[in-house]
């Protein structure tokens, strides 16, 4: 996740939901109208995770299997579809029973009030 924040620090990324399972990740973010802002953070996020993963791991090669796939999502109605289909990921999987059971998504951030999402994103709603 420190790279969620560098990405935020850097681009102004605003990071509204996301939740990393053990084979994708659902990452909701909005920019700050700026062209490159979500293009430079992904490139960060994903550049730099591969790269700490192959160092970890001492390999070589591809980490990602594909490049990101983005989807436009407007504001009210769509954005909260979005945000509970992230929250509700694990939940469906049936890997637990409850959102706070699942440490790697925005769920117990949020309820902590984590630096790291977007103290906006109600506001976009």
């Amino acid at each position: 996740m420190d790279w969620l924040y560098e990405a935020r620090k850097r681009y102004g990324l605003s990071v509204l939901n996301y939740i990393v399972t053990s084979n994708h990740i659902h990452l909701l973010v909005a920019d700050d109208g700026t062209e490159d802002t979500i293009a430079s953070s992904l490139q960060l996020i994903a550049g730099r995770t591969g790269q700490e993963y192959n160092q970890r791991k001492n390999r070589n090669g591809a980490y990602w299997e594909d490049r990101y796939h983005a989807t436009a999502v407007e504001k009210g109605e769509h954005l909260l579809e979005c945000m509970i289909y992230i929250d509700l990921n694990m939940i469906r999987a049936g890997v637990v029973d409850h959102l706070s059971k699942w440490v790697f998504s925005t769920m117990l951030p949020r309820l902590r009030r984590s630096l790291l999402i977007s103290p906006s994103y109600c506001a976009i709603l």
